[in-house]
């Protein structure tokens, strides 16, 4: 989860309410149910959607996917966030996540129950990979060269929302090139 306006990140910290470490992410314990650890969830979702009112700065929990993480499927992020103002705290949706999540349709089943709280555009690609212990994964590649159906995606997402931000970053961090777009869009 990151803060769009990083004057209120310092205040978030503060109040326990938001990390700005890499990877950070909310997490099931594997022995409670998944509603009351939700419900405890809430009043620090709470913490930060008051401070993004107050700085007028909004508060976007990044989708992942795994196991045991809040948001990979979605429909839980949005019952934590249902009651809360979109402008102040959202969702940073990843549709390379999204895909490995829900496959050939379940990102458009997923864009569409949070659409409301979309306030960031994550994008990455990937191809099912074997690892060393024979374990199918994610293995994530430059955009175009997966699996991901991005000019779908683009397509779909432009017709729906025209209020988030857009960052199209490589899944090894760098900035992609012109070139690469324009490959992205011809698929």
């Amino acid at each position: 989860m990151w803060v769009s306006r990083f004057n209120a990140l310092p205040s978030a910290c503060t109040l326990g309410a938001v990390s700005d470490a890499a990877g950070d992410r909310l997490r099931y314990a594997g022995n409670q149910p998944y509603a009351a650890q939700l419900a405890a969830m809430r009043p620090h979702i709470a913490k930060l959607a008051a401070l993004g009112a107050r700085y007028n700065a909004n508060a976007i929990f990044h989708t992942h996917s795994g196991i045991g993480v809040v948001g990979a499927s979605i429909w839980d992020l949005c019952m934590l966030l249902k009651d809360f103002d979109p402008a102040a705290v959202g969702v940073n949706y990843d549709i390379g996540h999204a895909t490995v999540e829900g496959g050939l349709g379940g990102w458009i089943d997923s864009f569409n129950i949070c659409g409301p709280y979309v306030r960031g555009i994550a994008v990455k690609d990937f191809l099912w990979a074997r690892n060393a212990r024979g374990r199918w994964t994610p293995d994530w590649k430059p955009l175009g060269e997966g699996m991901v159906r991005l000019p779908q995606f683009f397509s779909w997402w432009r017709r729906r929302i025209s209020r988030v931000r857009f960052n199209c970053i490589s899944s090894a961090g760098t900035a992609i090139s012109k070139a690469a777009r324009k490959k992205c869009s011809r698929r």
